[in-house]
């Protein structure tokens, strides 16, 4: 489907990162406003060697009403970040993503520039740049009426979801990443 003006909108990112090997956290990155900055993280690997590094990506957080008083910690365990849910959408606000990602990251291949970011000044640049790809953690309904043969216009009297077809939480990411 063609993506709606709510779901081209990146105000918030907040990324963790955990070492997969051992689960130990590694890194973490917030911005709570709209940038076109480019985003880096410093990551707590050991200097030599290739490790795999579970990204958890959390878009728009403040599009939703988190529940039971979530929220997201500095360092948080990856059962704090599968646990995770909210409520419900707030009106106009763009639409909540997510992506859980493994990377390899070779911490012997750091280019020869240094990074003159705030914050980051005097760190290596690993030459391999990671990228991710969002996802929605809810579905879109898409509803569509047409008139009866013979009748001059269709009439919607009533769009609704059975009770028992409703949540009252959704978790931010896929329900496989929950324990």
């Amino acid at each position: 489907a063609e993506l709606t003006e709510q779901e081209k909108v990146i105000e918030s990112v907040r990324i963790y990162a955990y070492r997969e090997d051992n689960g130990d956290f590694v890194g973490r990155y917030f911005r709570e406003s709209a940038s076109n900055e480019p985003i880096f993280i410093d990551l707590a690997l050991p200097v030599r060697g290739e490790y795999d590094v579970l990204f958890y990506i959390f878009v728009n957080e403040t599009s939703v009403s988190m529940s039971d008083g979530f929220t997201f910690p500095d360092r948080p365990s990856q059962k704090q970040l599968a646990s995770a849910r909210f409520q419900f959408l707030k009106s106009d606000a763009p639409m909540p993503m997510y992506c859980v990602k493994s990377e390899s990251i070779d911490v012997s291949q750091i280019s020869d520039e240094l990074n003159t970011a705030p914050g980051h000044e005097d760190h290596f640049f690993l030459k391999k740049k990671v990228t991710f790809k969002l996802f929605r953690p809810i579905a879109k309904l898409s509803v569509y009426a047409a008139k009866a043969q013979g009748t001059d216009a269709a009439k919607v009297h009533s769009v609704s979801y059975l009770k028992a077809g409703c949540r009252q939480y959704m978790y931010y990411l896929p329900a496989d990443r929950v324990e």
